[in-house]
């Protein structure tokens, strides 16, 4: 009832049509506010997601192309038994696993990360005890069959890291489809 009884203080149709435009005026800045406080945030949350996914695709990448180097460091260390080779797996290794714990943090609901790191010690475990085991022991031949028995291994490892690569990447389109669906609204 107040703003009734101001509207019948107010004499003169212009100051009533002055005080309507005022609080017109008043009630745009509040929502002009609003929505830009919104979308401040939505963007800074919509950019922290992009780079999350960003950075997970960038990790799951340079997995896959670890476990590639790391075979053919092995190869190498199997045809040449220069130990330089061996040394290179296993920073290449050290590497890996430094990688796989980022991952691992940016994503701990992912099942597929838990599969390959089952996987990835069951390989080098391989690596390890049988392959390496029986090269230095001097059966060249063993080790190479042991080591093309377990190929299988390390390509579902690689393969599965380029799964997670491509589902990170399939979620940074389809949220880049949906900000641009919002903005074009």
């Amino acid at each position: 009832m107040a703003r009734f009884n101001l509207f019948r203080k107010i004499k003169t149709v212009r100051m009533k049509i002055i005080l309507a435009f005022a609080c017109i005026i008043s009630i745009l800045l509040v929502y002009q506010t609003f929505i830009y406080l919104a979308n401040n945030e939505i963007l800074g949350s919509t950019e922290k997601l992009i780079e999350q996914e960003f950075v997970a695709s960038d990790l799951a990448s340079k997995l896959s192309q670890s476990v590639a180097i790391e075979t053919a460091e092995i190869r190498g260390y199997l045809l040449t038994g220069d130990n330089d080779y061996l040394n290179k797996f296993y920073e290449q290794r050290e590497s890996a696993q430094q990688l796989h714990k980022q991952l691992s943090k940016l994503d701990e609901k992912n099942t597929e990360l838990l599969k390959v790191q089952t996987l990835d010690k069951t390989w080098i475990e391989i690596i390890e005890n049988s392959v390496l085991k029986q090269f230095k022991q001097g059966n060249t031949e063993r080790a190479v069959r042991e080591f093309t028995a377990n190929d299988a291994d390390f390509l579902e490892i690689q393969a599965i890291y380029d799964n997670i690569n491509e589902g990170y990447k399939q979620k940074m389109t389809q949220l880049g489809e949906h900000i641009a669906g919002q903005m074009q609204t």
